[in-house]
C-alpha cells in the first residue's frame, strides 16, 4: 500500500554531512532533529524512526516534543544505560 508520507534521512551532529560540534548530548541531538522537523514537515506530525543511537535520540525527541509526533519507531535499541 502506498503512503503519502515523505521520508527525510537526517545525519545526527558529528555524523555524515551534518555539522561537527564540540558536544553531542541526546538532548542536543533531539533539538537538532526538531529543527529539521520544523523546517521540513510543514505542519504534518512526523513519524520519527531511529536506529541504534538514533533510537535513543528518537526516544529523547518523543519525551521532549511528544505533541509534535504522529508516531515513534525505535529499532535495535533498548531504553537502558549501557556500561
Amino acid at each position: 500500500r502506498r503512503s503519502n508520507r515523505v521520508v527525510h534521512a537526517v545525519d545526527l551532529r558529528n555524523h555524515g554531512r551534518s555539522p561537527h560540534m564540540p558536544t553531542m548530548t541526546y538532548k542536543e541531538m533531539a533539538d537538532d532533529v526538531h529543527q529539521v522537523v520544523e523546517e521540513v514537515c510543514e505542519g504534518v506530525s512526523p513519524i520519527i524512526l531511529g536506529h541504534s543511537m538514533g533510537g535513543k535520540v528518537a526516544m529523547e525527541y518523543c519525551l521532549r516534543y511528544d505533541a509534535w509526533l504522529s508516531g515513534l519507531i525505535v529499532v535495535d535499541m533498548a531504553p537502558v544505560t549501557y556500561e
